[in-house]
């Protein structure tokens, strides 16, 4: 489950003490002894000035305000590593503004990632957390998953937690005030192929939709299309890339190319390969009976 820390302290570390702690711990960072980095990571919350400086030397640095720190209109980057990376994260009340669906409130959703989590300023935004087996689940729209109940809670100042990738899933519920968090994030990139994201429907218990897409998906689709010397490319991909790879190009050579995929996917050793196929042989055929695969 969830871990969180309500760790009593009054001393406070600088950002660079944190990065040594977690550069010392290299691959380890979120597997081994998370009780000292849940605490290195409370101390630099009661750093109250190491966020303004940070942010008022990239601003120095940056006049124009046009430079590639960003990560996001809500986040701020503030370090990169090889297994992990930094980051200050801004939460608005809600107030229905044009663009408040950034903040992703009342979206249930797991993440590709395990994170640190530290409430820095303001109430903090609420929480409700679950857990589920990736393991038990194919990844399909509308497929059912337990969501077992873990806690509701308020990331508050000084309050530690750690979500755990692919397996908890939360809620964000907007703040009373003005608030920031800072995280210590996995990076996936380290790690291999990336386990799927999902959004969920927590009060049905069915998973809406996979969220983690990124450009190769594109590109295999536009190869798919636009044809040519591109086709072996993406008949490459249908027949050995990653899981996600596979379903996307089976997909689009079935829809742009021959339906003789088709039968590639229902073949391939993926259950999620084998049930994404079916659903686009249902599409493209109008057929509800086609048989359907073992699971695994």
């Amino acid at each position: 489950m969830a871990i969180t820390w309500n760790i009593d302290t009054n001393e406070a570390i600088d950002l660079a003490a944190l990065i040594a702690h977690l550069d010392e711990k290299g691959p380890g960072v979120f597997a081994v002894d998370l009780d000292a980095t849940a605490a290195m990571l409370r101390r630099l919350s009661n750093n109250r000035s190491f966020l303004a400086e940070h942010v008022r030397a990239v601003m120095h640095a940056n006049e124009s305000f046009g430079g590639s720190n960003q990560y996001s209109s809500q986040a701020f980057m503030l370090h990169r590593s090889t297994y992990y990376s930094l980051r200050a994260v801004v939460w608005e009340p809600a107030r229905g503004r044009v663009g408040e669906e950034l903040f992703a409130y009342e979206f249930a959703h797991d993440h590709d990632f395990s994170f640190f989590t530290v409430g820095y300023l303001g109430p903090g935004y609420r929480t409700r957390v679950y857990e589920y087996d990736h393991d038990a689940i194919i990844g399909l729209p509308e497929e059912p998953v337990e969501l077992r109940f873990l806690e509701d809670t308020v990331l508050s100042p000084g309050k530690v937690m750690m979500f755990r990738r692919s397996a908890d899933v939360h809620i964000q519920l907007p703040p009373e005030a003005f608030s920031i968090s800072v995280n210590i994030l996995q990076n996936t990139a380290a790690w291999g192929a990336r386990p799927r994201q999902y959004q969920f429907d927590a009060g049905a218990e069915r998973i809406k939709a996979r969220l983690n897409s990124d450009g190769s998906e594109l590109l295999l689709k536009l190869g798919a299309v636009l044809g040519g010397r591109c086709l072996p490319l993406v008949a490459a991909a249908a027949r050995s890339g990653t899981e996600v790879s596979r379903a996307v190009a089976i997909e689009s050579l079935a829809r742009h190319e021959s339906r003789d995929w088709l039968a590639v996917g229902q073949e391939d050793a993926s259950a999620f390969v084998r049930e994404t196929t079916r659903r686009i042989a249902r599409e493209l055929s109008g057929s509800p009976t086609l048989p359907r695969s073992p699971s695994g």
